[in-house]
């Protein structure tokens, strides 16, 4: 909680937008939010009250989500990453900061089978989802694994890519 001192009889013009980690200042309000009826500041109106509360309101800012699944380039013999695009019905392409993907995609078609995507590396099955492309024997694996089905909080404020992590098949 912030407080201004201002004289009376002058203006909130010089009121400053305040700032939300994932959030984009929309107004002052004498209410508690404008979205509900509050009453929006009128910065040039004078102050004529000793002391009055204001609320700073804001918006959700959108995020997008993009899903990039590894190939084989038979041109370049190396892998190369594509875009995968889960159905959006499921799956929207943007998120609000501080909402969450109930179930991070899990490479699989509406009877339940793997997309040939999904299915095609031999030897390697699909685990989940980095956030970053990694290998197996990277240490740092685990910070960034998010396990297909899992659920995901939208809690860093920019776009966010996920590589799809195949794990080595043991026999």
């Amino acid at each position: 909680i912030r407080s201004f001192e201002v004289k009376r009889y002058s203006t909130l013009e010089s009121l400053p937008d305040v700032e939300k980690t994932g959030y984009t200042f929309k107004c002052w309000t004498y209410d508690d939010f404008e979205l509900n009826g509050g009453t929006r500041l009128d910065k040039t109106a004078e102050l004529t009250t000793e002391s009055v509360n204001l609320y700073a309101n804001y918006v959700a800012n959108n995020y997008k989500v993009t899903y990039h699944i590894q190939y084989w380039d038979e041109l370049t013999e190396q892998y190369q990453y594509k875009t995968y695009t889960p159905p959006r019905n499921t799956y929207p392409e943007t998120y609000a900061y501080g909402t969450k993907i109930d179930s991070l995609p899990d490479g699989r078609d509406k009877f339940g089978d793997l997309l040939p995507d999904f299915s095609n590396r031999l030897g390697y099955h699909f685990v989940g989802w980095t956030t970053k492309v990694m290998s197996e024997d990277d240490p740092e694996l685990g910070n960034y694994l998010y396990y297909a089905g899992q659920e995901y909080a939208i809690t860093i404020p920019s776009d966010i890519d996920f590589y799809a992590f195949f794990a080595k098949n043991t026999y």
